[in-house]
């Protein structure tokens, strides 16, 4: 059993909208619920305001390796697997992301970070054919020659993290 939720902190006070109360959920707390099996997170730092056209200093694909290196030490302590259920990126020059061969590279750190991290999966959002209706959400991989990420995303080979292994 998984909540399904974006992995917010949910701490009071805080200014970071990722971490903050904002949204009414403190994932950790959530986690730490006997009923609940595992942790999910989502992982779109574009969507959050983490780029450094909006906070100088911070970039998009490091700010999602660390959400996820984070929520993975978090999972670890509360002795329950943790699955990044979603992530995704814009192609966006103003938003960290200038074309398709950046976002590869995102998408490689992010996995990498998940494996290297005893995580217990990880599942990008989202991959449909051109005959779908047409309106494509922002992160989307068309799989069609497009020059999408598709190609390499298929070409690689699979990697499983499971059964889960807890890390050192």
């Amino acid at each position: 059993m998984a909540v399904g939720d974006e992995g917010f902190y949910g701490q009071a006070g805080r200014a970071d909208y990722s971490c903050s109360d904002y949204e009414g959920v403190a994932w950790k707390k959530l986690l730490a619920l006997p009923a609940v099996d595992y942790g999910t997170v989502h992982v779109y730092p574009q969507n959050r305001g983490e780029t450094s056209a909006a906070k100088p200093g911070t970039n998009a694909t490091d700010w999602g390796a660390r959400w996820i290196t984070d929520h993975l030490a978090d999972g670890r302590a509360l002795g329950k697997p943790v699955v990044i259920e979603e992530f995704g990126l814009r192609i966006d020059p103003a938003k960290d992301i200038a074309g398709n061969a950046a976002r590869d590279r995102a998408y490689t750190v992010w996995t990498d970070a998940v494996l290297t991290g005893h995580g217990a999966g990880d599942q990008f959002w989202l991959l449909t054919s051109r005959t779908d209706d047409g309106s494509f959400h922002p992160t989307t991989m068309v799989t069609a020659s497009c020059g999408t990420t598709t190609p390499p995303t298929r070409a690689a080979p699979p990697r499983s993290c499971s059964p889960h292994t807890p890390g050192p």
